[in-house]
């Protein structure tokens, strides 16, 4: 598989899912003289490329390769960022070794406002350099196998190498938690669709409310039967997407959110944010779902074993939050033994709320400002600021 992705590069092949998705168009990657008008028969996208056709992308698609690189350093793979100076402005999509041209191929966007003669003074020996130092870090390994400690650390560090002293790791950067006081921010982006998201902020992670938290997003917003989405998608037919889930931070010092989505046409904008909203605060007490939801957590648990991989990372998440057992002991009983009340009751706690900051993205001639505004002051974001590429 690797010599056919190797080929595909050398050839300037684009692979779908990494390269080219839905999210990128022909005129971005590159891929416009393979769109004819010429043609009198009709194609699907033809109406949506001729409104595009003329104006300028906000990215492009570009291929690079690495000086003085050998197979396999830097591994290359996708999502490497794309560096300027010290300033990100794209990301990989695609990336291997060429046998056949002796150095690493990577395919990417970047963002369109930087000339060819900017990104061909950018040093690809930066990048190496900096890919080569990754493991002069502080850092963990992990082994799952039959070995013993000692033998497994002989053979780790048999193929292994680090230096005497490693490097400190650089502080982790803080971000404040913004209480959710009613604020409305709104993103112009060309596209069809209107994307809704509803946060509330909750108190410090606190273990005990995790089981009813589990349960409440099974509940509401776990799948097919869930309330958020017969509700909101089946009933009213005002969504294409929607969930709600009652978030456990990473680490105890952080806060939960209740957190809530709505994928909907710009014209249901209005519609769908008032029922989102109102069921948010108003919960159906519907104890065939409740009963379904119950069933699926305890017998995902029953069935669930945690092997190879999944033993480290669970491991690390507990650390993180304070905890030295498996918090799914405490939701097994906990859920095993819920009722509708104990779900009211939480819901009452936790989930109602009159404070949201709401987050809409669409394109602004087709979004209702003054909808918003019936929520909060409105904030427009630069959309350029947020996807920098």
């Amino acid at each position: 598989s690797h010599a056919m992705d190797t080929m595909r590069m050398e050839s300037g092949f684009l692979h779908w899912g990494h390269d080219i998705s839905p999210e990128e168009n022909q005129y971005e990657a590159g891929l416009n003289f393979a769109i004819s008008y010429k043609k009198e028969t009709n194609f699907i996208g033809k109406e949506s490329l001729l409104k595009i056709k003329d104006q300028k992308s906000n990215r492009r698609f570009i291929m690079l390769s690495l000086k003085d690189s050998k197979p396999g350093s830097p591994l290359l793979l996708h999502e490497e960022p794309i560096y300027l100076e010290d300033k990100i402005i794209g990301r990989t999509t695609s990336g291997n070794y060429s046998f056949n041209y002796k150095k690493n191929l990577s395919f990417g966007y970047v963002s369109s406002v930087h000339s060819n003669e900017e990104l061909l003074n950018i040093d690809p020996n930066e990048l190496v350099e900096i890919i080569g130092q990754i493991f002069n870090y502080e850092h963990s390994v992990f082994y799952y196998g039959g070995k013993t400690q000692e033998n497994s650390k002989n053979l780790i560090l048999a193929s292994h190498s680090i230096p005497e002293q490693l490097t400190e790791l650089p502080k982790e950067k803080e971000y404040e938690f913004k209480s959710t006081d009613n604020n409305v921010y709104f993103v112009d982006y060309d596209m069809v669709q209107a994307d809704i998201m509803i946060l509330a902020k909750g108190d410090v992670y606190d273990p005990k409310i995790t089981p009813m938290a589990r349960l409440f997003n099974e509940f509401y917003g776990g799948g097919l039967s869930s309330i958020i989405f017969q509700e909101i998608r089946e009933s009213k037919g005002l969504a294409y997407s929607a969930f709600a889930s009652y978030t456990a931070p990473s680490k105890k010092e952080n806060p939960h959110y209740l957190r809530a989505f709505v994928g909907t046409q710009a014209d249901k904008l209005e519609e769908s944010l008032f029922e989102m909203i109102n069921i948010l605060n108003n919960m159906p007490e519907a104890e065939k779902q409740f009963e379904l939801a119950k069933q699926g957590i305890v017998s995902k648990i029953e069935s669930e074993r945690l092997i190879k991989t999944r033993v480290f990372w669970d491991y690390l998440d507990a650390k993180d939050r304070g905890l030295d057992y498996d918090i799914r002991k405490d939701v097994y009983e906990t859920v095993k033994n819920a009722t509708l009340a104990d779900m009211v009751s939480f819901f009452n706690d936790y989930i109602k709320s009159d404070k949201y900051t709401i987050a809409v993205m669409g394109n602004k001639k087709d979004i209702d400002l003054k909808v918003l505004a019936k929520y909060g002051e409105v904030v427009e974001l630069d959309s350029d600021k947020l996807f920098p590429y």
